[in-house]
């Protein structure tokens, strides 16, 4: 069990790091643990493609910080949790959402991430909310950004294109 002090300790040594697979299972991780992974998530050299936090109760604010620390992330493509054990509810199922497809703004939605293909139980998928399925499977389209900005800015003009 290496709770949040383990992971900060972790994440300060894993810069430049060819790690693809890291799995936190069970080990009391929090939303300060998670925050403390941002500055190796937003790092060019990421190259992590899943990130297992299975049996960690980290609840909404964990599920903000991993949102907020994979925006802008070109590497992860799976986020594996269990929903019911996680403590997420709607409100961290909204920051994934927003991670996903931001409908603030064109810009915003094209922004967005466009890489994770799995968050949540990457086999039990029903437990993931629709709207995040429907995302999630944008994702695995040729040219995600732009299916999710005609799905979310219906206003767009195309008659000039």
């Amino acid at each position: 069990n290496i709770g949040d002090q383990g992971l900060q300790a972790l994440a300060a040594g894993m810069t430049n790091t060819k790690l693809e697979e890291l799995y936190l299972s069970g080990n009391l991780i929090t939303a300060v643990g998670l925050r403390s992974m941002s500055d190796y998530f937003q790092s060019e050299s990421c190259c992590l493609k899943t990130l297992n936090v299975l049996r960690n109760d980290f609840g909404d604010e964990g599920a903000v910080a991993l949102a907020d620390i994979l925006m802008g992330n070109k590497s992860l493509t799976s986020l594996h949790f269990i929903p019911h054990q996680s403590g997420i509810t709607n409100a961290g199922w909204a920051a994934f959402s927003k991670l996903l497809c931001d409908p603030s703004s064109i810009e915003s939605t094209y922004l967005s991430n466009h890489n994770i293909g799995t968050i949540g139980e990457h086999i039990m998928k029903h437990n993931t909310p629709p709207n995040i399925r429907r995302y999630l499977d944008l994702n695995e389209h040729p040219h995600p950004a732009i299916h999710k900005i005609l799905k979310s800015h219906s206003d767009l003009d195309m008659e000039p294109f």
